[in-house]
């Protein structure tokens, strides 16, 4: 019998302000997409891209892809939620 690999994953929610991001940390896949977008592609400049994604890279997670949803205040406020 072939092994499956099914995609887990672990959820959290992080606030700042008046925006709340809902993360989820998947066990497959690759890359972070926020509201089913390229986390680049939503947060418009380099600064808040490095904002968004630097807690990952600062513990070096080897983790899948990361999904967010996120909703409320600014695009600043939105990337430190997240």
């Amino acid at each position: 019998m072939a092994e499956s690999k099914t995609n887990t994953y672990i959820e959290t929610i992080g606030r700042r302000k008046t925006s709340t991001a809902r993360v989820r940390m998947h066990t497959l896949g690759k890359g972070v997409t926020v509201d089913d977008r390229d986390a680049r592609d939503y947060f418009k400049t380099d600064e808040l891209t490095r904002v968004a994604v630097s807690p990952i890279a600062l513990v070096k997670a080897d983790v899948g892809a990361i999904t967010v949803r996120v909703s409320g205040g600014g695009i600043h406020s939105q990337a430190e939620a997240v």
